[in-house]
């Protein structure tokens, strides 16, 4: 994925040749600011066995408004143990992360 017209569209779902779900996305939460917008998609893939799930991991992407749509800027993925250590950090953080919102304007609805 490098450009898409609308960010609900972004997914991780994967198939595999054989049509099987290989990647399945387990959760999506979308921040936007202006032209650019933070999406962050908890997802697991298939075992080699095929019959189970490995441990979900956390893709964060960055995009920025092109045209009438959204290009990809940057993008990382966290396996569980990164993404919950930072989870613990954030919280940790979480009161030096704290900025008041600009004036008449609110967060995004979760």
């Amino acid at each position: 994925m490098t450009y898409v017209d609308d960010l609900s569209d972004i997914t991780f779902d994967a198939e595999g040749e054989d049509g099987d779900l290989v990647r399945r996305t387990l959760a999506t939460r979308t921040w936007t600011d202006g032209g650019w917008a933070t999406v962050m998609i908890l997802f697991d893939e298939r075992a080699k066995d095929r019959t189970t799930w490995r441990q979900p991991k956390l893709a964060l992407i960055r995009l920025r408004r092109a045209g009438e749509g959204w290009k990809k800027q940057s993008s990382v993925t966290l396996p569980a143990v990164h993404a919950s250590m930072l989870r613990e950090e954030l919280e940790r953080n979480a009161d030096k992360l704290a900025v008041p919102y600009a004036q008449g304007r609110e967060p995004d609805d979760p």
